[in-house]
C-alpha cells in the first residue's frame, strides 16, 4: 500500500512500523514529518504530526512502538526525544533533550533515537544512535539507566537502528554498524551476538530494523541487499525473503502481526508491503 506523496495513505521514505493489539499498523513517515495509523486491512485511520518541534510534531520520526494500553511511542529522531499519543494519537508526553557532546552525553540526552520499545513493565526502551547508547525510563519517562556507548565489544554499539523485546523479556538490538544483532536479558545483562553479514554502513539510508516473533526468532532487514531475513530463536538464518517476482526495495521497518503476515517498510518506492510469513523456524 502506498506511493510517494504528502496526502492520507501515502509515504516519503516510511521508516519504523509497529502493531497494536487490535492488529492497526503504524507507520513512522520520516520526511512527511508524521506517524500515520492503518486499520489491519490497509485502510488509513489517522495520523499525527507536522515539521517542527511543538508537542505532536516531529523532526524525522524513525521508530514506533506501542504498549500494552495501545499507547503510541514516537522516536522524533531530530529533536532528539520520544513522544507518547494515546490510541487515538492525542498527545500525552515528551521527553529527551539533545545530548551536547556524544562522547560523554548526559545520562538524559539523545542524539537522533531511531528507535523505542516498551516492556512488559511499561519501561521505555531508546536506541539512541548518535551516542551509541541503549537508555531505559520509566513508564512515565523518567531516566533509569543507560548502557553501551561507542564501540564493538558486548554491548557497545556502532550505528544502533532498532530495537524490539521479546516475549521472554529478551532485548535485540540492531547494531548496525557492527553487522550483528545483540541479544541481552531483561536486565540488559548481554546473552549472544548474531551476525549479520550482509548489512554495510554505507551511506544515511541503510538504516536496517528487526522485529521479535512470538517463538523468539527475528525477522531482519537488510536495506543493502534488498532483502528480509529470518532468524530462528538461536540466530541461525532459516528463511530469506526475496520477492523474486517483485524484488524489494530499500527495506526498513519491519513488524508481525500474529495472523501470520509480516510487514516491511520499503523507503525507496514510499510504500509498505505485506507478506506471508509461511516457513517455519527450524528446531
Amino acid at each position: 500500500m502506498g506511493q510517494t506523496g504528502s496526502g492520507p495513505g501515502s509515504f516519503d521514505e516510511p521508516g519504523g512500523l509497529t502493531i497494536d493489539s487490535q492488529g492497526n499498523l503504524y507507520v513512522a513517515d520520516i520526511f512527511n514529518h508524521r506517524v500515520q495509523k492503518f486499520d489491519p486491512e490497509g485502510n488509513f485511520l489517522g495520523q499525527v504530526g507536522g515539521n517542527g518541534q511543538d508537542e505532536g510534531q516531529f523532526n524525522e520520526p524513525w521508530g514506533v512502538a506501542v504498549d500494552s494500553q495501545d499507547n503510541v511511542y514516537v522516536a522524533d529522531s531530530f529533536n532528539h526525544r520520544i513522544q507518547k499519543f494515546d490510541p487515538d494519537l492525542n498527545f500525552l508526553l515528551a521527553f529527551g533533550m539533545a545530548a551536547s557532546n556524544l562522547e560523554d552525553p548526559e545520562p538524559d540526552a539523545f542524539w537522533g533515537p531511531r528507535d523505542v520499545a516498551i516492556d512488559a513493565e511499561g519501561n521505555i526502551w531508546v536506541a539512541d544512535t548518535g551516542t551509541g547508547r541503549v537508555v531505559k525510563y520509566s513508564p512515565n519517562g523518567s531516566l533509569i539507566q543507560a548502557f553501551g556507548g561507542m564501540g564493538s565489544a558486548p554491548g557497545q554499539f556502532l550505528e544502533l537502528t532498532s530495537i524490539e523485546i521479546a516475549p521472554s523479556g529478551d532485548i535485540f538490538v540492531a547494531d548496525s554498524g557492527n553487522r550483528r544483532v545483540q541479544r541481552f536479558d531483561a536486565d540488559f545483562n548481554f546473552v549472544a551476538e548474531y551476525a549479520v553479514p550482509g548489512w554495510l554502513f554505507v551511506d544515511s539510508v541503510a538504516k536496517p530494523y528487526i522485529a521479535v516473533l512470538p517463538d523468539g526468532g527475528l525477522i531482519v532487514s537488510d536495506p543493502t541487499q534488498n532483502k528480509l531475513f529470518r532468524l530462528d530463536a538461536n540466530g541461525s538464518a532459516v528463511a530469506t525473503f526475496d520477492a523474486e517476482d517483485a524484488p524489494l526495495v530499500l527495506p526498513r521497518g519491519v513488524a508481525f502481526d500474529g495472523r501470520g503476515f509480516v510487514y516491511v517498510a520499503e523507503a525507496d518506492p514510499d510504500q509498505v508491503r505485506r507478506l506471508v510469513l509461511n516457513v517455519p523456524a527450524q528446531p
